[in-house]
């Protein structure tokens, strides 16, 4: 180990045992004798007062509030922590913020992207993952859009970070529906938002020259290309742009069969009725519809029965094998 590195770990342990005399013991202070001998890096050295008196400059200077008096000689100095300025004050965040940082403890926890997890996936947040309006209300679709993220090949995302962050250009290929073929498609990224507990990719469409939104989970080969000049910036939020884009214009009400613990995507935005069903009001009829087959055949769609045909058309048009949606 270096000589660093033990500083580092003395000063380490001195900061926690006067921060644990200054919160748990009715004398806050510990003379220069007593740290020499209980705290481990300065019994060995041939002037312990002089390094201990060293360590406590270093750590005021950095912020750590150690206090110092004169108690007779050096082995009698008094140290300190001022516990009231220690603690760092409660931060409060918005429900945007929240849940990007929600987001950004998912990635260190679960799936292939736990192997990013000290590469900084703040900068991300900065870029523009951020909940739509309302996300506060379900708690639940930040586990969803979390969920979301972890079913990307981890290079595949770390690209997608690379490109918000230099202003990169990307290709990759799209599928809209399971039932459709990939599209190649290229886009100038802006960011990630959140929307419904779904999370899209937001930025220019090349080739249909206009904003465009496309949820994560169905790209397939994203592949970064040679920065353009032309690149083309946002000229609103990201929140508005992905719910300009994702406005329905199919709105019904609906009313469903959940099985209790399945389909809490549909769950969520439905509210639970006396008899056990569920009551979606003013939701896409195709994104409803598509939801459903999804979880087919365990959830029913009773109303209205446009929804119900189309689900059955749906069930019948897909191949035996489907990809994962």
């Amino acid at each position: 180990m270096s000589r660093y590195d033990d500083a580092v770990e003395r000063m380490t342990r001195l900061t926690f045992v006067l921060l644990g005399a200054a919160e748990h013991s009715r004398n806050p202070e510990r003379s220069a004798a007593w740290i020499i001998e209980h705290v481990e890096g300065y019994s060995e050295s041939k002037e312990p007062s002089t390094m201990l008196k060293r360590d406590a400059k270093d750590l005021h200077r950095v912020g750590v509030p150690i206090h110092r008096r004169s108690g007779g000689g050096d082995e009698n100095t008094l140290y300190r922590i001022d516990r009231d300025s220690y603690r760092l004050p409660e931060i409060s965040f918005t429900a945007e913020e929240a849940l990007a940082l929600s987001l950004i403890r998912g990635f260190n926890q679960f799936g292939e992207l736990s192997r990013y997890s000290d590469t900084g996936w703040a900068k991300m947040a900065a870029a523009g993952v951020t909940s739509a309006p309302g996300a506060e209300e379900h708690p639940l679709q930040h586990v969803l859009a979390t969920n979301d993220l972890n079913r990307l090949r981890a290079e595949d995302f770390y690209m997608l970070v690379n490109a918000v962050e230099r202003s990169y250009r990307i290709s990759f290929h799209y599928r809209a529906t399971p039932t459709t073929p990939l599209t190649k498609r290229r886009m100038d990224l802006w960011g990630m938002v959140t929307q419904g507990g779904r999370v899209y990719l937001v930025g220019f469409d090349i080739d249909r020259q206009a904003p465009r939104a496309f949820r994560i989970t169905r790209l397939r080969e994203v592949a970064l290309q040679r920065k353009s000049p032309e690149f083309t910036q946002p000229t609103a939020p990201l929140d508005d742009i992905v719910a300009d884009i994702l406005q329905p214009h199919d709105l019904i009400d609906a009313v469903l069969e959940i099985p209790e613990g399945t389909a809490q995507e549909l769950a969520v935005r439905g509210t639970r009725r006396p008899d056990g069903r569920y009551a979606l009001t003013g939701v896409s009829l195709d994104w409803l519809t598509r939801t459903a087959v999804g979880f087919a055949p365990e959830v029913d769609i009773l109303e209205p029965a446009a929804a119900r045909e189309r689900v059955r058309e749906l069930l019948q048009a897909a191949p035996t094998t489907t990809e994962e949606d």
